[in-house]
């Protein structure tokens, strides 16, 4: 009788395939038990986790336009060597004045990135 309610308190259902012996049900039911007290434990720390992410991971790139060019900045550099970066692909002697710059990183910018990128706001993005 005792399985019978574990198996419709968890809403496992009966199945095709389902346990003979007393044994195999005891089992069972102690195998539900702890499925449903080790979930929701996992999914509150998911969720912590998941909260704990900056905003810039879950930012996305999306074109200003279609046909624009862009160029990908990865890993870790100084925000001077960015700064110089950026100052050379936007001078107007080169003509990547329509091109986008991605920067993705694994950390969030530093102050002196964040007032670099405020300098180049419609073509540069920071991922």
């Amino acid at each position: 009788m005792m399985y019978y309610m574990v198996v419709t308190m968890t809403t496992v259902g009966y199945g095709d395939i389902c346990p003979t012996t007393t044994t195999s049900k005891y089992l069972f039911i102690m195998i539900e038990v702890v499925i449903f007290s080790v979930l929701p434990i996992q999914f509150g720390e998911f969720s912590k986790v998941n909260s704990l992410t900056s905003e810039y991971a879950r930012s996305k790139y999306q074109r200003s336009q279609r046909d624009v060019k862009h160029v990908l900045l990865l890993g870790d550099s100084q925000p001077n060597a960015i700064s110089t970066f950026l100052k050379e692909c936007f001078h107007s002697d080169h003509g990547a004045a329509e091109t986008d710059v991605v920067i993705m990183r694994t950390e969030p910018p530093s102050e002196e990135l964040m007032q670099l990128l405020t300098q180049f706001v419609s073509r540069v993005f920071y991922l």
